[in-house]
């Protein structure tokens, strides 16, 4: 299951956006490579057509955005060269905010060296403020010979656009410094070539605990985090738990889903659809899919219900209801997030065919063809929050998932699935995907596991312990896995 669940919230990001940026369009001269539109007011756009993959825009609302780049110093007390291109290495760090990272296929940083533009794509690092996850980037080509002259050196100056790529194709820039839609990022002699963090700019602090509600199909529901007053709400509907009354109109879908949420005991009412249409050329067609209804909890909520309303429209009079039989979905909303996680780890799973536990999990795990064919896979972890695994089965307070990448692509996540309490430690579970390890080529999954009881601040673990865990764990395909039409397959 891939982490498409989750927030459809930068797709929203990048549609509401303040101002917009120039998109830049494909240089055509190599891989990666990009330049900018010619003509001052080329890159003048409406949004609408972002979510066709057609269009750039600017952030301003703290989604994305550069913390510091700038040269690596060596040893000598100069700055590393690559060892390959003989080129000056600049580095630097990208936060992405957590309600954007869900719909972000990736993050990356546009720079321009000598009037043509270049592509770089930023890895998953360590030391986010909360609320946000950290990218590194590394330019090392098109920047500064090394032994350039000091007059060739003062000369070099480079623009910085750092962006994530949402899923359909547009991307996000970063203007929370540089509001204006066409400034961007200079690194050059009068800053010594370097980008300091800027601690008042998008600082993390208004970061707010939230939780996700799933309503499932199969009419059951999940949990992921505590509800608490002050903070969000995020809930996720399948539109099979509803399936009838699915009016139209001259051959077009007029249905509405509508979720609704009640804080008690305030009575404060929030409510959306909670799907939508896929659009050719504009033109609705009749596959729906779902989308989130994000609601701010109030300050004086003790509790959250909810229920669902199905009506077919154009004139039907056939409507549905899923409110647990009238009685609503009931969940407790509380004063405060639980206490941070404190400790996870005691790896373990099974690649076997019993699909019994073992502690330990080799590093990297390696599967075959028997074990993809025949045996189990799943990887687990433990974690313990005091005041909560400790206590009791609430497991619901603990959100728990994976993050994974595909021979270094982009991040993905899901949820973990919950195997019950171990002493005073929650297990949970991440059961890795066959049908797509089956399907598609791949040679390594790195992943980590991480836990949150607030959805800002997080604790992972991979090779390493948390709270950062160091490298990903991977897990490796034997020679022998191999299917038809794969590289090297025959």
């Amino acid at each position: 299951m891939s982490y498409a669940h989750r927030r459809s919230v930068f797709s929203s990001l990048i549609r509401h956006g303040a101002s917009l940026l120039a998109p830049l369009a494909a240089a055509g001269c190599g891989a990666g490579v990009t330049q900018p539109e010619a003509g001052g007011t080329a890159g003048v756009q409406t949004t609408a057509p972002l979510l066709e993959g057609s269009s750039d825009a600017a952030d301003t609302s703290c989604n994305v955005v550069l913390r510091t780049a700038g040269r690596v110093a060596d040893a000598t007390g100069g700055y590393e060269v690559d060892a390959t291109t003989g080129q000056v290495v600049f580095t630097g760090v990208v936060d992405l905010a957590e309600a954007a990272t869900a719909s972000a296929t990736s993050v990356g940083v546009a720079y321009s060296s000598g009037g043509a533009w270049y592509d770089v794509t930023a890895s998953a690092s360590a030391g986010a403020p909360a609320g946000f996850r950290r990218y590194a980037f590394r330019i090392d080509r098109d920047t500064a010979a090394a032994g350039a002259s000091t007059t060739s050196l003062s000369g070099l100056s480079l623009q910085l656009a750092p962006y994530a790529r949402g899923a359909a194709g547009g991307r996000l820039f970063d203007h929370n410094r540089n509001p204006a839609p066409f400034a961007n990022y200079v690194l050059d002699a009068a800053d010594a070539w370097s980008i300091t963090d800027a601690p008042a700019v998008c600082d993390g602090a208004a970061a707010r605990p939230s939780a996700t509600l799933e309503f499932q199909s199969g009419l059951t529901t999940a949990q992921h985090g505590a509800l608490v007053a002050g903070g969000a709400l995020h809930v996720l509907y399948a539109l099979d738990r509803l399936p009838q009354c699915r009016g139209t109109h001259d051959g077009f879908p007029a249905w509405s889903t509508t979720a609704f949420v009640r804080f008690l005991p305030g009575g404060q009412l929030a409510s959306a659809p909670v799907q939508a249409f896929v659009t050719n050329n504009g033109t609705p067609t009749d596959q729906a899919y779902s989308v989130p209804l994000d609601a701010d909890v109030p300050v004086d909520a003790t509790s959250a219900e909810l229920w669902f309303h199905n009506q077919g429209g154009a004139g039907d009079v056939c409507d549905g209801w899923d409110s647990q039989y009238g009685a609503n979905y009931r969940f407790e909303v509380r004063a405060s997030a639980p206490a941070a996680p404190a400790w996870a780890g005691r790896w373990g799973g099974s690649f076997a065919r019993d699909c019994g536990r073992t502690d330990g999990l080799a590093e990297p795990t390696v599967v075959d063809e028997y074990v993809r064919e025949r045996a189990c896979m799943f990887v687990e972890a433990d974690v313990y929050v005091p005041g909560v695994s400790d206590v009791g089965e609430h497991p619901e307070l603990v959100e728990a998932e994976v993050e994974w990448s595909v021979d270094g692509g982009a991040p993905q996540r899901a949820w973990l699935s919950y195997q019950g309490r171990v002493g005073n430690d929650y297990r949970f579970r991440w059961s890795l995907p066959r049908d797509v390890m089956s399907r598609d080529y791949w040679n390594r999954y790195s992943y980590t596991f991480r836990f949150s009881t607030d959805g800002a601040s997080w604790f992972s673990i991979g090779q390493g312990d948390g709270p950062t865990g160091g490298a990903p764990r991977t897990i490796a395909r034997d020679a022998s896995w191999c299917m038809p039409g794969w590289p090297g397959c025959g």
